[in-house]
């Protein structure tokens, strides 16, 4: 049922239209069972009229399933498409510590449970055919013999809870399945991040294969024997009661009562017919414990929510703002490698714009934590920032956000030159590749990159350039010079960083240069989420 609403509610028209000629075209299949019993009672006396019938019940059969397949194959590929685009809203619409939390959840969702609705849904149209012959052959059989139908259908009764119990066993089964699966991406997404590291330990790799990996993988495969075991012992012994009932009819009903065999055999004719179209439906009973499934884990990471408003923000929220200011800023998080919760604990600064801030501290001092607030990409739990005197909220976070631009010390480069469609920076652009020496290693083209495929510094370097071209009013670089040549460093102090500053810019560094200090209007330091230090025109 879960099913029918989740496919109404993304297009009511296309579900209707699959419905109905799917329906027409078990009738028309079921239409031609009735011609055929016509034409046998009759022995062919009315040659033309059942020659027409057959035509235009083959017909329709023929006409009916391709658009009843049509119909339902745009609604469920209508459906995956928005599906698909809905959790990306929704990712890019969810708080940043939200999403590190359930990282692994979400991508196993959209790969996992969409692909299982995927295939799902394009057998609905066969199960629309096979409910219509059905329901015809029934009707068919009551014509034939009442007495026949209702006993048929009472032993069907009888048996039908014996074949909903396994169903229930085997969604347990399939939700232990699908359970494992979110611990083994888990573990496939630290392999792919962490496969320097593996690589350089052999008693890691064993460690993290034979005490993690494989017993994941070990209990993932008995659940998955299980669930199969049990699915196809449904599915047989759904084969299994339709065939008992049709024994319990030919062995009990014609020695109880006046029927004679004639009726018996044009109704066991028409009773084995349906017996493929209802093998149909009895497996897609099955196929919907998986269905099920899938929607309760896209429900919980909240893909079904519809968000139209994603890019409808202000570019900027006061752009030509003055001041930067944190008030009694806190926040806490729980990190594994940590007994205790972390606190950034009441901070309260105040930035100029035209300002060069270097953020020092130690290892787990709070500098990316505070950049990430600084940015909005987390929200304080307590305190507040300001532009001037606007208060960033919930209404406004995601404007405020544009403001910024970051060098994160483990930045994404994406090939394309996102979010420049249509602006001519060709100039520009070439003028950064030659000053961070990147103009023998790859050429923009089309607002494409022609690689990627750079060490890490020059990497760092083209995201650097990235960052300049988007011309937002605040920088932030974290860690950026840890990774290049001295060369560079001086390049990116002494041209970047001022040029950058000429234009008007707040620019943050987290850094430890301390023989580039100087350059600094304010020097952060932080320890334990505190700060320690707040020096103003200081080496």
């Amino acid at each position: 049922m879960e099913i029918l609403v989740f496919l109404l509610r993304n297009s009511r028209s296309n579900f209707v239209l699959a419905v109905v000629t799917g329906l027409l075209a078990g009738a028309s299949s079921s239409g031609i069972i009735a011609l055929i019993h016509f034409i046998i009672s009759t022995e062919l006396s009315h040659f033309y009229l059942s020659l027409l019938g057959f035509i235009a019940a083959w017909l329709g059969f023929g006409l009916f399933s391709a658009a009843s397949s049509y119909f339902l194959s745009r609604l469920s590929q209508k459906t995956i498409l928005n599906l698909r685009l809905s959790l990306t809203r929704q990712i890019l619409n969810t708080p940043l510590k939200q999403i590190e939390a359930a990282e692994s959840k979400i991508f196993l969702v959209l790969t996992e449970d969409i692909n299982t609705l995927a295939n799902s849904l394009e057998r609905i149209p066969s199960v629309f055919a096979a409910i219509a012959t059905v329901l015809g052959c029934l009707c068919l059989m009551a014509f034939i013999s009442p007495l026949l139908l209702g006993l048929l259908a009472l032993i069907l009764l009888l048996c039908f809870p014996l074949y909903v119990f396994p169903l229930k066993k085997m969604q347990n089964y399939l939700s232990d399945v699908r359970q494992e699966w979110n611990i083994i991406f888990k573990y496939f997404y630290e392999l792919h991040h962490g496969i320097k590291e593996l690589l350089l330990s052999l008693s890691k790799q064993k460690s993290f294969v034979s005490n993690y990996l494989d017993p994941a993988c070990q209990r993932q495969y008995q659940q998955a024997i299980k669930a199969k075991t049990l699915y196809t012992i449904v599915s047989r012994w759904g084969d299994l009661f339709l065939l008992a009932s049709l024994g319990v009819v030919i062995f009990t009903l014609p020695t109880w009562s006046s029927l004679s065999f004639a009726d018996l055999k044009e109704f066991l004719l028409i009773f084995l017919f349906t017996l493929s179209p209802l093998t149909t439906i009895l497996a897609f009973l099955g196929e919907m414990e998986r269905i099920k499934i899938s929607l309760q884990k896209i429900e919980e990471v909240g893909l079904l929510i519809q968000a139209d408003t994603l890019f409808t923000v202000p570019h900027q929220l006061l752009p030509n703002f003055k001041t930067l200011r944190l008030e009694n800023i806190s926040y806490k998080y729980y990190s594994d490698v940590r007994e205790y919760p972390f606190y950034l604990d009441r901070i309260t600064l105040s930035f100029e714009r035209s300002q060069v801030v270097f953020i020092t501290g130690g290892n787990g001092s709070g500098k990316s934590t505070l950049v990430k607030l600084l940015c909005g990409l987390y929200t304080p739990d307590a305190g507040h920032l300001y532009l001037d005197e606007t208060m960033i909220n919930e209404r406004n976070r995601q404007a405020y956000r544009q403001n910024f631009s970051v060098v994160f010390a483990d930045a994404f480069l994406f090939e394309e030159l996102l979010g420049f469609e249509g602006v001519e920076l060709q100039q520009q652009a070439h003028n950064y590749l030659k000053k961070l020496e990147l103009d023998h290693k790859l050429k923009i083209i089309n607002n494409r990159f022609s690689t990627i495929q750079l060490s890490q510094g020059q990497r760092q370097r083209l995201a650097l350039l990235v960052a300049c071209l988007e011309d937002k009013q605040i920088y932030i670089f974290d860690e950026w010079a840890s990774n290049q040549d001295p060369h560079f460093k001086k390049v990116f102090y002494y041209e970047i960083i001022p040029e950058l500053k000429a234009q008007n810019k707040l620019i943050f560094m987290i850094s430890h240069d301390e023989s580039y200090y100087h350059i600094a209007d304010r020097i952060i330091k932080l320890e334990e989420g505190r700060v320690v230090e707040n020096q103003e025109n200081k080496v």
